[in-house]
Protein backbone atom coordinates (compact mmCIF):
# COMPACT_ATOMS: atom_id res chain seq x y z
CA UNK A 1 0.00 0.00 0.00
CA UNK A 2 1.49 3.29 -1.03
CA UNK A 3 1.16 6.15 1.97
CA UNK A 4 -0.07 9.54 1.34
CA UNK A 5 2.99 12.14 1.13
CA UNK A 6 2.65 15.22 3.05
CA UNK A 7 2.74 17.27 -0.16
CA UNK A 8 -0.57 15.62 -1.66
CA UNK A 9 -2.70 16.06 1.66
CA UNK A 10 -2.54 19.76 1.59
CA UNK A 11 -3.02 19.74 -2.22
CA UNK A 12 -6.14 18.05 -2.04
CA UNK A 13 -7.59 20.18 0.89
CA UNK A 14 -6.41 23.39 -1.51
CA UNK A 15 -8.47 21.29 -4.17
CA UNK A 16 -11.38 21.28 -2.19
CA UNK A 17 -11.37 24.73 -1.00
CA UNK A 18 -11.03 25.76 -4.60
CA UNK A 19 -14.33 23.89 -5.41
CA UNK A 20 -15.84 25.48 -2.69
CA UNK A 21 -15.02 28.77 -4.04
CA UNK A 22 -15.18 28.70 -7.87
CA UNK A 23 -18.47 26.39 -7.80
CA UNK A 24 -20.83 29.28 -8.00
CA UNK A 25 -18.84 30.53 -10.95
CA UNK A 26 -20.39 30.27 -14.34
CA UNK A 27 -19.91 30.96 -17.56
CA UNK A 28 -23.09 31.31 -19.71
CA UNK A 29 -22.09 29.78 -23.03
CA UNK A 30 -25.04 28.04 -24.96
CA UNK A 31 -28.24 27.63 -22.93
CA UNK A 32 -26.34 25.53 -20.40
CA UNK A 33 -23.67 27.85 -18.31
CA UNK A 34 -20.10 25.71 -17.50
CA UNK A 35 -19.28 25.84 -14.17
CA UNK A 36 -15.62 26.19 -13.00
CA UNK A 37 -15.91 23.16 -10.45
CA UNK A 38 -15.17 21.05 -13.48
CA UNK A 39 -12.19 22.90 -14.19
CA UNK A 40 -11.07 21.98 -10.66
CA UNK A 41 -12.08 18.81 -11.23
CA UNK A 42 -9.81 18.19 -13.81
CA UNK A 43 -6.93 19.99 -12.76
CA UNK A 44 -7.12 18.18 -9.40
CA UNK A 45 -7.02 14.66 -11.30
CA UNK A 46 -3.85 16.03 -12.76
CA UNK A 47 -1.98 17.04 -10.12
CA UNK A 48 -3.49 14.28 -7.55
CA UNK A 49 -4.07 11.37 -9.36
CA UNK A 50 -7.38 9.21 -9.40
CA UNK A 51 -7.59 8.36 -5.82
CA UNK A 52 -6.92 11.57 -4.15
CA UNK A 53 -8.94 13.78 -6.75
CA UNK A 54 -12.09 11.83 -5.74
CA UNK A 55 -11.36 12.24 -1.80
CA UNK A 56 -10.93 16.12 -2.94
CA UNK A 57 -14.43 15.71 -4.90
CA UNK A 58 -16.00 13.80 -1.87
CA UNK A 59 -15.01 15.93 0.69
CA UNK A 60 -16.27 19.10 -1.52
CA UNK A 61 -19.58 17.47 -1.67
CA UNK A 62 -19.88 16.25 2.11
Amino acid sequence: MKKTSIYQLPTCAIMAALMCILGPVSIPIGPVPISLTTLVIYLSALLLGAKLSTVSSVHYLL
